[in-house]
């Protein structure tokens, strides 16, 4: 799936007479299979342009495009239909059910979709075999570490095969073995053909991508 951002601003109003600016007029594309860092300080707009691309939330001004169709025409169900299945997630704090255990954690995508329940099983497997898991399936997801919960958490977003990958953050609560793990995983999974966009504050996940952007004040950096 291609994306391309064009003159993108995203404001948000956080009172009666109060906006601010989150994005403003950002242009970018990325192809099918990139590999992409975007940094800058907290504040800058990273998270926004992710929540934007993800179809989490809708531009103020400009054109957000997935293969060409403007994210904001769509309707609600298409943008939902893209979510579950065309994007995976991981976000900073994982987003786990903590009292589920990593089987039950790892349908949930497949819940929302067509797959039929017999497929579960060899989903979750394969999902679980790629992140080195398959001996915790029946953990409970507040019985791991947080490297552990954090390989569950791109099992989960790689469940039903999407084409873009968005991690916000992935890093912020990992020591360095298990960060150099998470590169590793991120570095094997973006080889197999999908799109990779990291957040990230930290230098050695941004220098593992093939591109880095930085955004300042909500605009983008050359």
């Amino acid at each position: 799936m291609n994306i391309e951002l064009e003159k993108v601003s995203k404001v948000y109003r956080t009172g009666k007479d109060i906006e601010v600016k989150a994005l403003d007029s950002v242009d970018l594309k990325i192809d099918q299979g990139d590999y992409l860092a975007v940094c800058g300080v907290s504040g800058s707009g990273k998270s926004t342009l992710l929540h934007l691309i993800g179809c989490l939330d809708l531009p103020t001004e400009g054109k957000v495009l997935l293969d060409g169709k403007n994210t904001a025409e769509m309707k609600d169900a298409e943008r939902a239909a893209i979510r579950n299945s065309k994007i995976g997630f991981v976000f900073q704090d994982y987003a786990l059910i903590p009292y589920r255990t990593v089987y039950e954690n790892l349908i949930i995508p497949a819940y929302f979709s067509n797959v039929r329940r017999k497929q579960f099983g060899p989903m979750v497997d394969k999902v679980l075999d790629v992140v080195g898991m398959k001996d915790y399936l029946k953990r409970r997801v507040d019985t791991l570490s947080g490297g552990q919960k954090q390989r569950v958490a791109i099992a989960r977003a790689l469940m039903l095969d999407p084409d873009i990958i968005l991690a916000d953050e992935p890093s912020g609560a990992l020591d360095s073995k298990n960060k150099t793990e998470l590169i590793e995983f991120f570095k094997t999974i973006n080889e197999s053909g999908k799109t990779i966009i990291v957040v990230t504050h930290d230098f050695e996940m941004a220098e593992a991508a093939q591109k880095i952007i930085t955004i300042k004040d909500g605009t983008l950096v050359l």
